[in-house]
């Protein structure tokens, strides 16, 4: 026998069996799955709760006047009408204060799945940019050994395969920093103010490269030098391209590396990127180290102990004459006999005349050691 009318004693759950069960706690929504499952939700009307038999045993009464009361037995009087006279089936009264208890609350997280290209090869784990440049070399050999039938078996990297390996880091880098001004240009539209590059008035070359126009159209200068590719300054390839150009021309200095530099690229602000290359250079630190300071020794007594004049030094004192030897023994005696003091009349010696057994010689003071016992 098809259900015609299904009694609910609260009305929030008549309210929620129109809804989606997927809102309430887990108790509640299983059972409003199943009687959802089971019947049409337009089947289940409101019962008052004072015409509810039910609440007469919750709200407590006694057995004697449960035995009289004719709700408890028959049941509400509307019942026995049509169903016109039956309270409203499909008004929807929802307590505010039920809800709130019955309703889970769920924490909504929004996740943004950003798709990012990864290069086969890791420029980051690069440190040198000969390096980098075979390696890409032979990925793209075993690319084109895999496509064509013809296959490649040379063992040896050509000259032509790591040209085209830099070709493509040249472009790839670009791509990387300024994919926005290559889609401007190739729109023959103007490039933002806010772009790095508009300054340079930048093109794209017929190897799809950025390259600055310049005023050197006429200059006596490869094409290299007149319209320098445009590379970004934060990028390691850059470094990489500097230390090379830093390394070919002997690890000099800021200003050459620069201008070999700009003989086909073009930095911005790449004097600022040279000087840091070249001061993290372990070559260029040596180089360019400074001496240790050395620890100056204990002055003899003779410098520091107060002596009147002539006290070592002076006319008929036996004297060592200081030689192209640094033995002392092999110096000549000589005995002094005139002292010559200098112009301004000091009393202090400046040279003095020495005889010798080669004859008599006018020595400076500093050649001229007293002879101690």
């Amino acid at each position: 026998m098809p259900i015609y009318i299904i009694g609910l004693i609260l009305s929030f759950r008549t309210t929620g069996l129109r809804g989606d069960s997927s809102a309430f706690k887990p108790y509640i929504k299983n059972r409003v799955q199943e009687i959802q499952l089971l019947s049409d939700p337009s089947q289940w009307g409101h019962c008052p709760g004072k015409d509810n038999p039910a609440d007469l045993i919750s709200r407590g009464t006694s057995a004697v006047k449960l035995a009289q009361n004719e709700l408890w037995w028959h049941g509400p009087l509307w019942l026995k009408l049509t169903p016109d006279y039956w309270p409203n089936r499909h008004r929807d009264i929802l307590d505010s204060e039920f809800c709130s208890e019955e309703l889970e609350y769920r924490s909504s997280v929004h996740v943004a799945v950003t798709q990012q290209r990864e290069s086969l090869v890791d420029i980051n784990r690069s440190n040198s940019l000969k390096k980098l440049l075979k390696v890409t070399a032979w990925v793209f050999r075993f690319v084109n050994n895999a496509r064509i039938v013809n296959k490649s078996m040379n063992f040896y990297i050509t000259a032509d395969e790591i040209q085209n390996a830099e070709y493509f880091w040249l472009k790839y880098v670009q791509y990387e920093f300024y994919s926005a001004e290559i889609l401007t240009l190739k729109r023959n539209e103007q490039l933002r103010c806010s772009s790095e590059i508009k300054s340079l008035v930048p093109y794209l070359g017929e190897d799809n490269l950025l390259r600055i126009t310049g005023r050197l159209l006429e200059a006596d200068l490869c094409f290299g030098e007149k319209h320098p590719i445009i590379l970004p300054r934060h990028c390691k390839f850059t470094e990489l391209l500097v230390i090379r150009e830093h390394e070919r021309i002997g690890h000099c200095g800021v200003s050459a590396t620069l201008t070999q530099l700009r003989k086909n690229y073009w930095i911005p602000k790449g004097r600022q990127l040279v000087k840091t290359i070249i001061r993290i250079c372990l070559i260029c630190k040596k180089y360019n180290a400074k001496p240790a300071d050395q620890l100056s020794g204990q002055l003899p007594r003779d410098r520091i102990t107060q002596s009147p004049p002539f006290q070592i030094v002076g006319i008929d004192f036996t004297v060592l004459v200081e030689g192209n030897v640094k033995s002392k023994l092999l110096w000549e005696l000589g005995i002094i006999k005139e002292i010559f003091i200098g112009r301004d009349n000091n009393v202090i010696y400046r040279s003095c005349l020495v005889k010798t057994s080669k004859g008599l010689f006018k020595k400076t003071h500093s050649i001229v050691v007293p002879f101690r016992t």
